[in-house]
């Protein structure tokens, strides 16, 4: 995974990361997991849309059959698990890029 993680990250960025960053860390990796799940707090606009999430949903919910809801719990799912491996993405190509700049800054010194 972590060789997909710098391919992805040079294709996206145009910019071939260093080749020393070393991606397969555990401390990376409880990193990502307290910020996922402990150290994000919402703000009233994130709030406001989730409450309406809820509200919708309570909506639709109330419209659908069992079958109904099941695929779209499973939907769900499926969407918040897409949402974390994008969210896990992002947090890495955070770490590559802050490992380019401290590279960089030895560079100039």
């Amino acid at each position: 995974m972590e060789e997909e993680y710098l391919k992805r990250f040079e294709k996206a960025l145009k910019i071939k990361p260093n080749k020393n960053i070393e991606l397969n860390m555990p401390l990376l990796e409880m990193i990502f997991e307290r910020f996922e799940e402990d150290l994000y707090t919402p703000d009233k606009e994130y709030e406001k849309l989730r409450k309406k999430q809820i509200e919708i949903y309570s909506k639709l919910e109330s419209t659908l059959k069992e079958e109904q809801i099941k695929l779209f719990d499973e939907y769900w799912k499926i969407n918040s698990e897409m949402k974390t491996k994008t969210e896990k993405q992002l947090f890495i190509f955070g770490y590559i890029i802050a490992c380019e700049i401290k590279e960089e800054i030895k560079i100039n010194e």
